[in-house]
């Protein structure tokens, strides 16, 4: 392996074991990407544990351009979401590997908090039913009575408001983004199956955050924060510019 050379993003880091711990309890989590990259910092936690409180929080916080889900190759094809064009056209500038958006299929419009988290968990293999207002629609008795229960791909629908991204299959070996983080950050919490809630960090007034805005605001409401460099020095990885 070569040398992991650490990026100064001119704030304290914390560690990766207190971010593992985090996650692990379902919490939030930021994690920075290479400056030279897209230079960006985002939430990530859990899909499996994140809650509407939190998705709510991401909307309000982070006001980046949707709720991402974070995904392995077997979990995009467990749950039927294929490429939105075949890869050949990808034109997107870090070429993301963006599948069919989906939405839980016990909602009405898919965009509040309660049903964009429900869609989240069952991305993450469990099924969470929420009280709404106005309710889901819920399919069993089971669901009713507040059941929870490992998720399949029936409790999708397709198209919706939430974006699955594939992370690369030699994770961050072979490709430095915040998909293969939030992915390797979920295995090495020992989350099964190793999947993300993501949304990038903008400033009030719409452009992307900088690390001293991103540590101020992680500082108010005591959330971690972490580099992709950091992953890549556990893993013994050269952290690559692009």
């Amino acid at each position: 392996m070569g040398v992991v050379k650490m990026i100064d993003y001119g704030i304290r880091l914390d560690s990766l074991e207190e971010a593992i711990k985090d996650v692990s309890a379902g919490r939030f989590v930021v994690i920075l990407d290479h400056p030279s990259r897209e230079g960006e910092g985002d939430f990530i936690a859990a899909a499996a544990k994140v809650t509407p409180d939190m998705i709510n929080f991401m909307t309000k916080y982070a006001r980046g351009a949707f709720i991402a889900t974070f995904i392995t190759e077997n979990i995009a094809n467990t749950y039927n979401l294929p490429p939105q064009i075949p890869s050949s056209f990808n034109e997107e500038s870090s070429r993301t590997n963006f599948r069919l958006t989906a939405d839980t299929r016990y909602g009405k419009s898919g965009c509040s908090a309660a049903e964009r988290a429900q869609t989240a968990n069952i991305l993450g293999g469990r099924f969470v039913p929420y009280e709404c207002k106005p309710a889901l629609r819920y399919s069993s008795e089971n669901d009713l009575k507040g059941v929870v229960r490992s998720s399949t791909s029936q409790d999708l629908v397709r198209p919706g408001h939430v974006v699955p991204i594939v992370a690369n299959p030699g994770g961050l070996y072979a490709r430095q983004g915040h998909t293969e983080s939030g992915v390797g950050l979920m295995e090495l919490a020992n989350i099964s199956p190793p999947v993300a809630v993501d949304m990038e960090i903008l400033n009030p007034d719409g452009t992307m955050a900088k690390p001293k805005y991103i540590r101020r605001l992680a500082d108010k409401h005591n959330i971690k924060v972490i580099s992709i460099g950091q992953l890549c020095e556990h893993l013994g990885i050269s952290v690559k510019v692009k």
